[in-house]
């Protein structure tokens, strides 16, 4: 996670971001431009790029490629493994590459046929379930300087928020399609009274189910790192209350990774409104003293013990 200090501007872009992710944006691309447009600005950088893995033939085709030369592009695919791209979608891995000409793993090819000089690259793969489906590439700084490690921890979460665009286009499409179908089959009354295509209840029905997907799907990431981030910048309470929502929508997650998240910031909490912390904290998990985390996790854990034995926990 980030080390240093919260970019504030990056930081209120990502919630906006956030916001149109769960809004119902109807149009997919256009938000995973805005997306990338929103990454290339924040990392003043000259060109970027986001490319799709097709599975059907392992190849990489830029979908939204921003710059100068972006129409040009978009002309170009790439072999899984071949230039940094491939590299990073074969690797599942991100890459800095501050001087691309000493790198091996470059492809000048298309730097070449639209002539366009690349002098360094950012990659960093969008991940649906831990698969590689796409990389962003952000190119060249403006003023000529070197991508960071903080750079390429901020295009990260750009990247998980991209992942979850397609998720969402993604499932949107499907419920549209299964709604056609639907709809298809009511009309050519395949098996179904063409009564019940007509009835307002039913239309109503349908509609609600078009936005839920716009609404839905893919929540639990988006509320898991609005909770983080908040959490990492200070604001712990307003970090719990999205870690919340995400156990809500779906608990047994990363292995329960928001629900320890959640019992860490509640003990911290409670530690903080009865003055300031000292670290490193206590972890002990016996005695009439013991009131460290560890502790904490098994009284909350197991409060069922005191209620039957009577007894606090010793």
């Amino acid at each position: 996670m980030l080390k240093s200090a919260i970019d504030r501007n990056k930081f209120e872009t990502l919630i906006e971001l956030n916001a149109l992710i769960n809004s119902e944006h109807s149009d997919g691309k256009e938000l995973l431009k805005t997306i990338i447009e929103s990454a290339t600005r924040l990392m003043k950088a000259d060109a970027s790029s986001l490319l799709l893995v097709n599975p059907e033939n392992n190849k990489l085709y830029f979908e939204i490629a921003l710059g100068t030369k972006g129409p040009e592009m978009q002309r170009f695919s790439l072999n899984m493994g071949e230039g940094i791209a491939g590299w990073v979608a074969a690797n599942n891995r991100s890459l800095i590459v501050n001087d691309v000409e000493s790198d091996t793993r470059f492809f000048s090819d298309i730097s070449k046929k639209i002539n366009f000089p690349t002098k360094s690259i950012l990659a960093v793969p969008m991940r649906e379930k831990e698969r590689c489906v796409g990389v962003i590439e952000i190119i060249n700084k403006f003023d000529g300087g070197s991508f960071t490690e903080e750079d390429l921890e901020w295009l990260e979460i750009f990247a998980t928020q991209a992942a979850i665009a397609i998720q969402n286009s993604r499932s949107l499409q499907k419920v549209q399609e299964e709604v056609t179908l639907l709809q298809d089959e009511i009309q050519t009354d395949k098996g179904y009274h063409t009564f019940i295509g007509e009835s307002k209840a039913i239309q109503e029905k349908l509609d609600i189910a078009l936005r839920a997907a716009k609404l839905k799907s893919d929540r639990y990431e988006t509320e898991a790192n609005l909770g983080t981030l908040y959490i990492h910048a200070g604001d712990l309470k307003r970090g719990l209350t999205h870690i919340k929502r995400a156990i809500e929508i779906n608990p047994e997650a990363h292995f329960g990774r928001e629900v320890y998240q959640q019992r860490l910031v509640e003990y911290v909490l409670e530690k903080r409104a009865g003055g300031p912390l000292e670290f490193p904290m206590d972890t002990s998990t016996r005695g009439s003293g013991a009131d460290g985390f560890a502790a904490y996790i098994l009284k909350t854990s197991f409060s069922w013990i005191n209620d039957i034995s009577g007894k606090g926990y010793q």
